[in-house]
């Protein structure tokens, strides 16, 4: 949680994708319905590309926690749209959704609650997995750091650092024969 995380839909992607594949097969099939969700949201934006005559530039799809997938055109083109299409309000462009794609969007955040409850299940397994080494490991993280101090003050010690040895002091030449100051 306190890692920086990115927002909206890659932020949501890389939260499902986060553990590798084959730790849980009930995760594994979450992910799965969770991407061919998108792949369908992505199919349907090309269909609807291709039926408006509209290129990549003039229409894209976004996705916010709240709206879920949304497109974004130009007001023009959002005019020229059947009114199956509602427009959503926004301050430039126009953003407009479909039942389409409310219906895929709360399939994709169904999916995405299911990978976010197991993914979490496979790391509670993990901690109290780990639990019992936690002594061993942080005697080892202590001793490591007691090894990485040594050899440091051994370097500096010998002169590889600091341009000499500086562990035994230098005497300094008589001023004066040997007489004070």
């Amino acid at each position: 949680d306190g890692a920086m995380r990115a927002k909206g839909f890659v932020g949501m992607t890389e939260q499902i994708f986060a553990i590798r594949p084959g730790v849980s097969g009930y995760l594994d099939t979450a992910r799965l319905a969770f991407t061919r969700t998108t792949e369908q949201v992505f199919e349907f934006v090309e269909g609807v590309r291709a039926e408006h005559g509209l290129g990549a530039k003039d229409l894209t799809v976004r996705y916010t926690q709240r709206r879920g997938f949304f497109l974004v055109l130009p007001r023009r083109a959002a005019d020229a749209l059947p009114p199956r299409f509602t427009r959503l309000p926004c301050k430039s462009g126009a953003h407009v959704a479909s039942p389409e794609l409310g219906a895929l969007s709360a399939r994709a955040a169904s999916a995405a609650r299911s990978c976010y409850a197991l993914s979490e299940a496979c790391l509670e397994e993990l901690v109290a997995e780990l639990g019992a080494h936690l002594p061993a490991i942080r005697a080892l993280g202590e001793a490591v750091g007691q090894l990485d101090f040594l050899a440091c003050f051994a370097g500096y010690a010998a002169g590889k650092r600091g341009g000499g040895p500086k562990a035994r002091p230098e005497i300094l030449p008589d001023p004066a024969g040997g007489a004070p100051p």
